[in-house]
């Protein structure tokens, strides 16, 4: 009986090398139109800010892409003074006494109650003086271990420049016949409603943006297209129900710090007029258009 020798089959041919092939010729041949749609402006070249993706029915187009600020400012509604007043003593509940207290050898038993006399004498009611005493204002006496601080809270209705110099004046004068130091002073402005200020200050920031959209368009030698982007950078802080940040000096919605350790409000500066002020930044995106501002 004879044998069949075994017939092995040919080999299969692979598709993946064909495959990956198309995929790169198609790759370049979207590159390629890309390109041409990008250099053809009038034979000029046409150097792109940024390209925005389209969406599904929205195809990839060339774009100029610009960020305006914008700000405006509003008569402060109130202010908050904050004094820190210190002395050469250890902390007691009597330092911060409203109520005058003889005084003896070593100073212990002085009182700021002299302090807030001087700031009602310049026309504050009683009711907007607040005094704020605790331990944890130690930490402001940085060269004696033998110190306290109080500090004390003024809130101002409708505050103007000559006012709060006057309050500032009153106590540090008061403070020094004392013998204690005024270490520091701040002040924080508010309104009641922030959103009116912040819509004018948005509406500026979107002016600045299209300005330099058209001044950008300009130097490329295109054509401003179709608004299709729109964005505004959020607030370092969140707003209340009124659209105001908590209250800080003469920005309402910039970062800050405060004037120093025990104060909450920024540093006081005797000649800034008492004023918020609102900062956006708003970015627009525009398609780069043909002749008529349409977008080809």
């Amino acid at each position: 009986m004879r044998s069949i020798p075994d017939v092995q089959a040919p080999p299969r041919l692979s598709l993946r090398p064909f495959l990956a092939g198309a995929v790169v010729v198609a790759l370049a041949i979207g590159g390629l139109a890309l390109l041409s749609e990008a250099f053809a402006s009038g034979g000029q070249t046409v150097y792109l800010a940024n390209i925005e993706p389209g969406g599904k029915n929205v195809p990839t187009q060339p774009s100029i892409v610009v960020t305006g600020s914008g700000g405006a400012t509003a008569p402060a509604e109130r202010a908050t003074v904050q004094l820190l007043i210190v002395r050469a003593a250890p902390f007691s509940e009597e330092f911060a006494s409203e109520t005058a207290a003889p005084a003896t050898a070593n100073g212990s038993d002085v009182t700021i109650a002299p302090v807030i006399d001087a700031i009602q004498s310049v026309g504050v009611e009683e009711g907007a003086i607040r005094v704020v005493s605790s331990p944890s204002l130690i930490s402001v006496c940085t060269s004696s271990a033998k110190c306290s601080a109080v500090r004390v809270d003024v809130t101002v209705d409708n505050p103007n420049l000559d006012l709060l110099n006057a309050i500032v004046n009153a106590a540090g004068e008061a403070a020094g016949a004392q013998e204690l130091t005024v270490q520091d002073v701040g002040v924080g402005y508010s309104i009641a409603d922030c959103r009116p200020l912040h819509d004018r200050a948005r509406a500026a920031a979107a002016a600045d943006a299209r300005a330099r959209a058209e001044a950008q368009a300009k130097v490329l030698g295109v054509v401003l297209g179709t608004l299709v982007v729109s964005s505004e950078t959020a607030p370092a802080e969140p707003d209340d129900e009124n659209g105001c940040a908590p209250a800080r000096g003469t920005n309402a919605d910039a970062w800050w710090t405060p004037g120093s350790v025990g104060l909450t409000v920024p540093s006081f500066d005797p000649q800034a007029p008492p004023v918020v002020a609102a900062d956006l930044q708003v970015t627009l995106a525009f398609a780069i258009g043909n002749d008529a501002g349409a977008v080809p």
